[in-house]
């Protein structure tokens, strides 16, 4: 640091004022979609802000909530595994996260269903989540129940 100029310093601090604004702005869409999506979905929209009763209830609404405890548990195995230092709990820690990667895709391809949408709704869901969770709460879609 005692080698950046005043310049360069500002340049920064202005850098990282900006990149904080604009988390703060996509944060606040994220929490106006969740919320928007659960009353659509019939939920009342405050169980959208409480971190982890929220992905509880998502489930609910896209396939079915005992896959989140599912994903739950395979966060904690995968945390476990991960800080082991042999070679089989790493590779064992790499096939779970795998395992989770797809359970989040198949749930964004059933939380698309859930509101009548097809496949590359999904997609959108999985790559551009914030983006398309905006277009599920503000859009016309209806929600249609969870998805076997």
């Amino acid at each position: 640091m005692e080698n950046l100029s005043n310049g360069q310093l500002a340049a920064l601090g202005v850098s990282l004022g900006v990149f904080f604004i604009v988390a703060i702005i996509i944060w606040v869409l994220e929490v106006i979609a969740g919320w928007k999506i659960f009353k659509k979905a019939g939920e009342p929209g405050w169980k959208s802000i409480i971190p982890i009763y929220s992905s509880y209830i998502s489930y609910k609404i896209a396939w079915n909530s005992m896959m989140f405890w599912v994903t739950f548990a395979i966060g904690i195995v995968y945390n476990l595994l991960a800080k082991g230092e042999s070679g089989f709990m790493t590779i064992a820690a790499g096939v779970i996260m795998i395992v989770n990667i797809v359970i989040y895709c198949m749930y964004n391809g059933k939380m698309a269903k859930a509101f009548g949408k097809g496949t590359g709704f999904a997609v959108g869901l999985v790559f551009l989540n914030p983006i398309f969770k905006l277009i599920l709460g503000f859009g016309n879609a209806r929600y249609q129940g969870p998805q076997a």
